[in-house]
């Protein structure tokens, strides 16, 4: 039996992606995330599903997306690939944001390889998240990467450091270390 679990931490990171893209055609507060589990499909990573709009006629409903990561898959890839694949469902989204769906004559790997391409060159410079400069409390600085990963994350999300590592914040003598 599939388990479904709202997904916050995907929601995040699909909102930065889209903010960084600039796929201003994407209505976040109606495209939900939900991490599944226990499917029985043996190569999918996530998919994206969309209310037809025969189905927003009869309810009536305005169009609704759900981004779906499969829990046993996803999780295991490394966050490059997580941020490709996340890249590639946001991209089966039409412009029209209307129900329908773009299929893979048109979504395809070079596509995403191409807006992954951007995705890190615009969050290398957007002053936070991945490849950004933040400030690590002076005992992370000497910390494995594993203790680190937590910060990592959580500044990735949108989350300060503070938030994520309570504990005074830098003096003036210190320097912002970058992430290893």
């Amino acid at each position: 039996m599939i388990q479904y679990e709202q997904a916050e931490d995907i929601k995040a990171r699909i909102r930065r992606i889209a903010e960084i893209l600039g796929f201003k055609h994407l209505d976040l507060e109606r495209t939900a995330c939900i991490r599944s589990r226990g499917s029985a499909s043996r190569r999918v990573l996530a998919r994206c599903h969309g209310l037809p709009r025969i189905m927003q006629a009869a309810l009536p409903a305005k169009p609704l997306y759900v981004i779906e990561v499969i829990a046993e898959r996803f999780d295991k890839l490394s966050r490059e690939e997580q941020d490709k694949t996340l890249i590639h469902e946001l991209c089966h989204i039409p412009k029209s944001f209307g129900g329908g769906f773009k299929y893979h004559d048109c979504v395809n790997r070079r596509l995403v390889d191409k807006l992954y391409g951007e995705f890190q060159k615009k969050a290398m410079g957007s002053g936070n998240g991945a490849g950004s400069c933040i400030w690590i409390p002076a005992p992370l600085r000497r910390a494995s990467r594993a203790e680190i990963r937590p910060v990592a994350v959580a500044a990735f999300a949108g989350m300060t450091v503070q938030q994520a590592v309570p504990g005074p914040r830098p003096g003036a003598n210190e320097d912002p270390a970058p992430l290893p």
